[in-house]
């Protein structure tokens, strides 16, 4: 696993759930203001994504948006695989 950072856009609405019932968000990353249904870049590590990733699986049936947000972290790690 490489330590060279990632980035991929989830909507802000996660990134502020995630940090309003304390998930795992990477160091940097703060719960967004204003307009929740833009998109949050968020760079961190495979690790982090991965954690975020299997944190919001565990939630999926609380908000849709959440799977979405899985599917594209899981998208963005294998496209680093397959380089």
């Amino acid at each position: 696993m490489t330590k060279k950072p990632i980035t991929f856009g989830i909507p802000r609405g996660v990134v502020f759930e995630m940090d309003m019932q304390g998930g795992p968000l990477p160091q940097g990353v703060h719960a967004p203001t204003g307009n929740l249904d833009a998109t949050a870049w968020v760079t961190c590590t495979e690790e982090e994504a991965r954690t975020m990733a299997a944190w919001l699986s565990s939630r999926r049936e609380q908000n849709p948006e959440y799977e979405a947000a899985v599917r594209v972290i899981d998208l963005t790690l294998r496209q680093r695989e397959d380089r």
